[in-house]
Order: structure tokens, then sequence, then C-alpha cells
């Protein structure tokens, strides 16, 4: 999150460098290796960028005749690809007027804590509204919320969280809705890091970060870096993630006139209702972006069995998700050599026919130089060794997707083939517990190694079970049963 008095500027992420040749400009980032083409217009703007410091983005404005708003834009789009970083927000002459909506059900205490950092808010007190809709507390909550300058509206009977957003956002003055949870904290700066999304015309929501609350237990810790909440550090865009790409209504804005629009959320979804609007927002030609920068802070559940629960719970809705987006297929891609390369791989492992090794060592310079060839032809200044570390990269990408499948929908076969499937059973536990310490390295949780392993274990066991019950109440199997398709670059 960022420094209130950090000015606002950009640079160049480390590993990438800039190459112009004719009327083309490239940029070329090592680690991954990746490039990306862009107007020669811009040059003047990255030459600025690439000297190693950032940059204020009023200075970056002076060195190019465009609209601050559209350079904003594509420098943004950079942050998302890797190929920039940022720091501090983008302050605004105007702030848009924001509706905070919450929900809440007999919780005093967190809702007190919610609100409080509410009205402790970075932002133009004049410009935000807050609305808590009381879902029929049988306690003291309405009391609370009433000891707050807040609007509060009671509904008699329980009629759950998504009808509770859509009753406030018909009654809000902002132009932006803004969602958060009763059992979230936010930070001083979440609407200021978030709002300013909205200068790219075609967001149609945005969020951030949502962070763990708790951090003394050993779920807290894992839940902290693994929550399916926590949409990790990097920017990202349904732009770029597409259609699948969601965020959760713990920290959402949303703007008012296309959340009413679209009907706001369906109140028959009790879980995955989120996942639904987003989904039916980008149908609508809008896009969703997440912003790291704007946290809030969730009092996730931290006991075994209701962590159990909750991710059983989460796995119901994604058969009812694809019933509902029947066009939104699960589809997992494949390139042939490197299918072939991870073959020769199992065979050799299994058989014990060791010089299989070497043909997968012929595999993969086959495809290096395949690659190499592609750049030659472009000129590009890419070293050898540096296609080859990213085709070996990419193999060990593409095979850690396909366990990670298995392991997050196919887990539990362990426990039905294990008496008569030893080795196919030995086959899946190697499989997870490789797909486990990979996610344990690449999120580097503050959790021991054994730790970690037994919730994402428990969370894996839990999700797919949920899908799996889904499944056969909706009548449903692609969830499980994805579309396989060639990858064409």
């Amino acid at each position: 999150m960022a420094d209130n008095n950090v000015t606002f500027s950009y640079i160049l992420s480390k590993g990438v460098s800039i190459f112009e040749k004719g009327s083309t400009l490239y940029l070329i980032r090592k680690n991954p290796l990746s490039t990306i083409t862009l107007n020669p217009a811009w040059a003047p703007v990255l030459n600025l960028l690439n000297q190693r410091e950032y940059i204020s983005f009023n200075e970056v404005c002076t060195h190019v005749n465009a609209d601050p708003a559209k350079i904003g834009i594509f420098l943004n789009s950079l942050v998302r690809k890797g190929f920039m970083e940022s720091r501090g927000y983008r302050s605004l002459s105007d702030y848009p007027s924001v509706t905070v909506i919450i929900p809440v059900r007999n919780r005093p205490e967190d809702i007190s804590e919610c609100l409080t950092s509410l009205i402790k808010l970075d932002y133009p007190a004049e410009k935000i509204e807050i609305i808590v809709v009381d879902d029929a507390s049988d306690d003291n909550t309405p009391e609370v919320v009433s000891s707050f300058p807040v609007r509060l509206i009671k509904n008699t009977i329980r009629m759950q969280a998504s009808y509770s957003r859509n009753l406030a956002a018909k009654e809000a003055k902002g132009d932006i809705i803004a969602f958060i949870d009763s059992d979230c904290v936010a930070h001083p700066l979440w609407l200021k890091e978030l709002v300013p999304a909205f200068i790219d015309e075609s967001n149609g929501a945005v969020g951030g970060k949502v962070d763990s609350w708790f951090d003394k237990k050993a779920v807290d810790r894992y839940e902290k870096g693994s929550s399916s909440l926590n949409k990790g550090n990097r920017s990202r865009s349904s732009k770029e993630e597409g259609n699948f790409f969601y965020l959760p209504t713990c920290n959402l804005l949303v703007k008012k006139e296309l959340f009413i629009k679209l009907g706001g959320f369906h109140i028959d979804m009790t879980v995955g209702e989120d996942v639904d609007f987003c989904w039916r927002l980008k149908d609508g030609g809008y896009d969703i972006e997440y912003r790291p920068a704007g946290v809030v802070f969730h009092k996730h559940r931290n006991k075994i069995w209701a962590f159990f629960k909750r991710r059983f719970q989460y796995g119901t809705s994604e058969p009812l998700l694809q019933k509902k987006h029947p066009d939104r297929l699960k589809k997992m891609f494949y390139l042939p050599l490197t299918v072939l390369f991870w073959l020769t791989v199992l065979a050799a492992a299994l058989s014990g026919h060791y010089l299989l090794f070497l043909l997968c060592g012929v595999i993969l310079i086959v495809d290096t130089h395949l690659k190499w060839m592609k750049g030659e032809k472009k000129a590009l200044p890419i070293k050898y060794m540096q296609i080859l570390c990213a085709v070996f990269r990419g193999y060990f990408v593409s095979g850690y997707y396909w366990c990670a499948f298995f392991s997050r929908y196919y887990l539990f076969l362990t426990f039905i083939l294990a008496p008569s499937f030893p080795m196919t059973t030995l086959i899946l536990i190697i499989n997870h517990l490789l797909v486990a310490v990979c996610e344990y390295f690449i999120k580097k949780p503050s959790s021991s190694l054994f730790s970690f392993i037994f919730y994402f274990t428990l969370d894996q066991l839990a999700y797919q079970l949920g899908v799996w019950y889904g499944c056969f109440k909706n009548r449903s199997f692609n969830p499980v049963n994805p579309v396989i398709s060639r990858w064409r670059s």
C-alpha cells in the first residue's frame, strides 16, 4: 500500500530494457523472458523512465503530447504486465462521490471496528456516504450502528447479503458504490488508492487486496497468502486475465449506474454472487481491475472446521456458475513439445531407463532453437541461453498447472483408489506434494512447510468436495472436465 506522502511515480522494472529497430519500439523483460511491441511515440517517456529512478507522473506527462488520462492507462498496463513499477497513488483534483455499503447480521463488535475504520478514511468527508443494512439481527448490532454517523437500513426478516447490498445500492447517492464486509477493516487510503482506476472509462469495477486481520494461528498465516479472497501483490485486469477474472465483494468498487443497469447481485446466490456479477459486467463490455494497494483487512474464519466448511461452500458455487454461464468453459492448454517432454520424463522415471532423460534434453534444445530462429528474424538482442532458460521455465510452469488441476479437483481419489491401485495413489500423492511445495516457495508464508502442506491439503480437499457436490446437485461436470486445446500463440 502507498505512503500518503509519496509522489505518484513510475520506473521501469528491474531487468527490463528498451530496444528500437527502425520504426518499431520493443520492451524486453529478462525474467520471465517476454517482449512487447510499442508505438515509437512512447520512446521519450520510456527513455526517461529508464534512468533507474522513479519519475513522477506529472513529469512523465510533460514529455509526451497526449491526454494525461491516456498516459496513465498506458503506464498502468505496463505495470500489470510486469514491465514497470509504480509507487504512491494518483491524486485527483475532484474526487467522485462514493457510497460505502455494508451488510451485517449479529456482528456488533466487527461492525463497530469496520465503521471506525471507514470514519477515518483519508477521503473528502463530503464525498462519502455510508449505508449499513442490518439483516434482521437479534442482538444489539443495530444499536451499535446507530451510534455512528451513518445511515442504517433494517430488514425485518433475514434476506441475505446480496439482497441487502442491492437494497442499499438503490438508495445510494454516490456515483461509485464501494462494497465492504462487516468483518473487514479498511486501510485509511483504501478509496484513494482505488477510485483513480475509474479514469480508465473501460473499467466498470475495481478492487484491492484482502489481507488477513489475524496472524497468530497457523491457519491465519496460511490465509494471509493463500486465501481465495487475496488476489496477490501484482496489479491485474480482466483485459489480460480473461473472462474468468473476478473480485470479491468485501473489497469491490462499482460504478453505481452500471450496477443498477446490470440488476445488482443475483439474490438466489449465497456464495459466488461476486463472481457472477463480475462475469456479467465483463459480458457487458466493461473491465475489472485489481490494484493491490487498496487494502482491506479481513477477519477470516480461523478455526479448522469453520475453515473447511467455508472452502467447501466456495467449491459448491463453481458448478452453479458454470451452469449460469455456459459459454465460460474451463480450458486447459498444451503445446506438443511440452507434452512430449513431460511424457518422456514420466516414462524415464517409471521405467528406470534414465537414458530417456537425454531425449528430454534433445526436445528442450529443438524447442529452444525454433524460438531462437523467430527472435533472429526480428533481430532482437536476446541471447540463446536466455531463450533456453525461458523454454525450460515454460515447461516447468505448464507441468505445474496440470499437476495443480489434479490436486485441486481429484486429490480425494487417493482415499478411494488406495486399496486397489496403490501406484496410482502414490502418483496422485506425489503430484499433490509437489504442487504444495511449489505453492509454499511461491507464496513464501511465515509458517513452516509442514504446517503449510497440512492447511493446503485441507483447503484442496474441502474445495473439491464442494465442487463435486455441486456438480451432482446441478448435473453439470464442466468444472472437473475442462476442454483440452492446443495453445496457439
